[in-house]
């Protein structure tokens, strides 16, 4: 399948497996190479040559999320990052991901029934709670 990204269309990076970052997709270079805008917090230079994986919203309405592999390769002087993808994008589930760490989670405690709750995981369409 080809990438099919506009400039400046949102794009998620996923690092190790675990962590999600925001990012803007900016252009695609020759030989699978791509251009996308720093991440906040930045992704730094002990990050290059990692994999991550990189997921969008497919532009054509139907196919929904697709994401591909890629390795971070450099950081520009203009804050970009040069990503070198490794496969072809494919239909995936960025739900299989936390959108949030852990340790950055708001201390949100609530009680139902006398028994105390917590956040552990939020989304755009709810949040996962723990009932102790």
């Amino acid at each position: 399948m080809r990438l099919n990204l506009e400039s400046e269309q949102k794009i998620y990076l996923i690092l190790n497996k675990k962590e999600v970052r925001l990012s803007r997709f900016y252009q695609q270079l020759p030989n699978e190479y791509i251009l996308c805008d720093q991440t906040d917090p930045p992704i730094a230079s002990e990050h290059l040559n990692e994999i991550i994986f990189v997921t969008y919203c497919a532009n054509d309405g139907k196919t929904g999320r697709l994401g591909f592999e890629a390795r971070i390769k450099a950081i520009t002087a203009e804050n970009r990052l040069i990503l070198y993808k490794l496969n072809d994008p494919a239909p995936c589930e960025l739900r299989r991901w936390p959108r949030i760490k852990n340790n950055l989670l708001p201390k949100i405690r609530a009680k139902c029934q006398k028994k105390e709750s917590q956040v552990v995981d939020i989304s755009s369409n709810g949040a996962h709670l723990i009932i102790y």
